[in-house]
């Protein structure tokens, strides 16, 4: 955010063949100027006054945004997983909504969370939607996983994690966060209940 500068009173300039009482002025202004000089010497020009910015201007609810963003709640996100996102963008590709949101001044981490039609049962997406490694979660929608995901070298980002569920819709959602360079897969494996937990929240928000 930009902040406005309050620029310095006038200066004042004794222009070459102006009639002696300027020039006696300017002369009186630039004597005041030197070292030495009292204020009865000559007019002293006021200091400027400090500089004040211009207060914060609140971020708009991710809501706002429109799409899957309408799922996320800024401060919910913060209370749940402990981290504070600023920027959400909506997307639409086919079938499939999705919502990103993220830091403002840095990229990563993220968290996206996708939206689509499915066809797949309960049992389909457990045993064969699934990826190996993938960890079963219960009281989420009709079927639920998670699994942490390894940093992908290609686009230099660090590891992932992503939580999975089907809802009677049905529908297939995805919550993924995405990791700064440098954090592996155990850093996914610390943040999955808190991940878990605000996959619940956007279930129960969605049903409303």
């Amino acid at each position: 955010m930009g902040v406005r500068l309050r620029l310095p009173g006038r200066l004042r300039v004794c222009a070459v063949g102006m009639i002696l009482l300027l020039a006696a002025g300017c002369s009186n202004e630039a004597a005041a100027t030197e070292p030495g000089a009292t204020a009865s010497d000559g007019p002293v020009s006021p200091s400027p006054s400090p500089v004040e910015p211009y207060p914060a201007v609140p971020r708009p609810p991710a809501a706002e945004a429109g799409g899957a963003c309408e799922m996320f709640d800024f401060d919910v996100v913060e209370q749940t997983v402990g981290f504070r996102f600023e920027v959400a963008a909506a997307s639409t590709h086919e079938k499939t909504q999705s919502c990103l949101l993220r830091p403002d001044e840095e990229p990563l981490p993220d968290l996206m969370v996708s939206i689509s039609d499915t066809k797949a049962s309960a049992a389909v997406f457990a045993d064969d939607v699934a990826p190996v490694g993938a960890k079963k979660i219960e009281n989420l929608g009709k079927a639920a996983y998670w699994v942490p995901l390894k940093p992908d070298p290609d686009t230099g980002y660090g590891a992932a994690l992503e939580v999975n569920w089907i809802t009677a819709d049905p529908k297939s959602l995805s919550l993924r966060w995405t990791f700064a360079p440098g954090d592996d897969e155990l850093s996914a494996v610390e943040l999955a209940p808190k991940m878990v937990e605000l996959a619940r929240v956007v279930h129960e928000n969605r049903k409303k």
